[in-house]
């Protein structure tokens, strides 16, 4: 009776206690195991609002790139050609004995057309000691140019001549100054209001003398502007076409 009883005992001992693992298993999994209690929504609590879509937010109030002027040099670009009939070259002229009246023959440099390699040299080379950079042209709209505008007799758009100067100070001494100024936080405009502008204007003066009351200080275009032209300057200004 022990041997044939045994077998049977230990039998039936193996039977219960694989029936009583899975049960003792899922008890200790529910009690310890919180994750799906904490995952299931109070509903007491609000449920959260959505986050909101970025293109239904307003668009953010534009920052304008500061600028410091704290170099000694100026170069003063001429750009003409067949359309201009010497009105660039006179005014170019006029402009370069003034500037070597006021900061010395050796501190200015006119550069006649250059190319676009010949300016970023002169940057990459003593970008760190330019003062301003002035841009003396015919500038007009058009709808068939990249940038918007036509410079006269030169292959480069503003936007461009502004990129090869990035870090520095460019003042547009051409026409529709106002509304290219907008295409890049460095180019400071000769005008308030877009238009045509005079061979006699010199407004560039008044902007150098600025830049020189504001050397060693970092400045916005709107600074700046706002300095030349007091409340006349619209810093939300919009080109009418």
């Amino acid at each position: 009776m022990k041997r044939t009883l045994t077998p049977l005992l230990w039998t039936a001992i193996a039977v219960l206690f694989c029936i009583s693992i899975p049960e003792a298993s899922a008890q200790d999994y529910w009690e310890d195991d919180t994750s799906y209690e904490e995952s299931t929504p109070d509903a007491s609590e609000p449920e959260a609002e959505p986050e909101s879509d970025p293109l239904d937010e307003p668009d953010a109030e534009e920052i304008l790139e500061e600028y410091r002027v704290d170099g000694r040099r100026v170069y003063l670009i001429c750009l003409f050609g067949e359309r201009d009939h010497g009105i660039v070259t006179e005014k170019c002229r006029q402009m370069e004995r003034e500037l070597d009246r006021a900061y010395g023959a050796r501190w200015v440099t006119r550069l006649n057309n250059p190319s676009e390699a010949q300016m970023q040299r002169i940057q990459d080379r003593v970008g760190h000691d330019i003062a301003a950079i002035i841009v003396v042209t015919h500038s007009t709209p058009d709808s068939d140019e990249e940038s918007g505008y036509d410079v006269w007799d030169c292959p480069l758009g503003p936007d461009e001549i502004a990129d090869i100067f990035d870090e520095e100070w460019v003042i547009w001494n051409g026409c529709f100054s106002r509304g290219i100024c907008e295409l890049a936080d460095n180019i400071l405009p000769t005008q308030c209001e877009d238009g045509i502008l005079s061979s006699q204007d010199d407004t560039w003066r008044e902007i150098m003398r600025c830049l020189e009351r504001n050397h060693g200080g970092s400045h916005d275009r709107n600074d700046i502007c706002e300095q030349l032209w007091g409340d006349d300057w619209d810093e939300d200004w919009e080109p009418e076409n």
